[in-house]
């Protein structure tokens, strides 16, 4: 297993020269098959904005290819096990949990849980609060309200470089259901949000993709934790990408902890920004998966402001 970690500066005549991508842009068999895949997909939910991004990234990723050794991000990590088959989106939700299921996985306490299910949200399981100035709910739900589609769309997409990371434009092209975090300025999260993303025996064969968007005003404060855990020894691909926004004063503590099947494949990608005088505290702990790796990049855009990473 491996987890690796990027902290970068704003841009700047040292450390924002942009990164070329057509040393290694090839199209390999597999990446051709996404890109089929891609063409047979039917998404009748998309706003118009989100569809244009769908391609853009599916585009790029056709550009780019699968990484391998040779590139300078994933020396000590071979994707070899990953290619050796093409993972699709589950067509329906067979999954029949219950809570009693996911029982083992979830926190007591003060806690609101948002439940995904081979990808996609199960109301039935989860546990929510409304409060002024704070939601926390599936991007679906987001993408359905007027108010909430304006405000995902400023955000959404905006720091996942998708012209630059291949994984992370096979999300972007591929996203399913996820979780938009919002809390606006001098807010206080009125529970701590727990994301637990489940699969079950029917996700073998399955491309897992949640797209995780979470974003703090001037002085919010909230924890947030993704759980990735598997009911079955199933053979899938999760590739998550969460985009985290802390603007000025504001304090976020970021967990993971990854137990998926050992037959599964894990890739994470954390994309954080954050302003002046605020705290970032990420985490991340993986003891499943065959192959797992957690990608954390943040630019620090502000003065004093503060990333804890581990």
């Amino acid at each position: 297993m491996t987890d690796a970690v990027l902290t970068r500066l704003p841009e700047s005549a040292e450390s924002g020269v942009a990164v070329a991508t057509e040393s290694a842009a090839t199209r390999d068999e597999r990446a051709e098959e996404y890109v089929a895949l891609f063409e047979q997909i039917a998404r009748p939910g998309d706003p118009i904005w989100r569809g244009a991004q769908r391609r853009a990234a599916i585009e790029s990723f056709a550009q780019l290819g699968f990484p391998t050794t040779k590139n300078e991000d994933w020396h000590f990590t071979s994707l070899a096990p990953v290619l050796e088959r093409t993972y699709a989106p589950p067509a329906t939700n067979q999954s029949v949990l219950g809570a009693a299921d996911i029982a083992p996985y979830t926190f007591p306490g003060d806690w609101q849980t948002l439940v995904f299910v081979n990808g996609r949200y199960v109301p039935g399981l989860s546990e929510t609060v409304s409060a002024a100035g704070f939601y926390a709910g599936p991007t679906s739900a987001a993408f359905r309200d007027d108010t909430c589609e304006r405000i995902a769309e400023k955000y959404f997409g905006g720091l996942a470089a998708t012209h630059e990371h291949a994984l992370t434009a096979l999300n972007a092209a591929f996203a399913g259901d996820g979780a938009f975090v919002r809390l606006a300025p001098n807010t206080v999260a009125p529970r701590n949000i727990h994301l637990l993303f489940v699969t079950d025996g029917s996700a073998d064969g399955a491309l897992i993709s949640p797209r995780n968007v979470i974003v703090l005003g001037d002085h919010a404060e909230a924890t947030v934790m993704e759980s990735y855990v598997s009911l079955g020894a199933t053979n899938h691909l999760t590739n998550a990408v969460t985009e985290v926004y802390i603007a000025d004063g504001a304090r976020l503590r970021h967990y993971k902890i990854q137990r998926e099947s050992t037959s599964a494949y894990h890739v994470g990608s954390w994309y954080a920004t954050q302003g002046r005088d605020c705290t970032y505290e990420a985490f991340s702990f993986a003891i499943g998966a065959d192959l797992s790796r957690t990608n954390i990049a943040t630019l620090l855009d502000g003065e004093g402001s503060h990333v804890s990473l581990d």
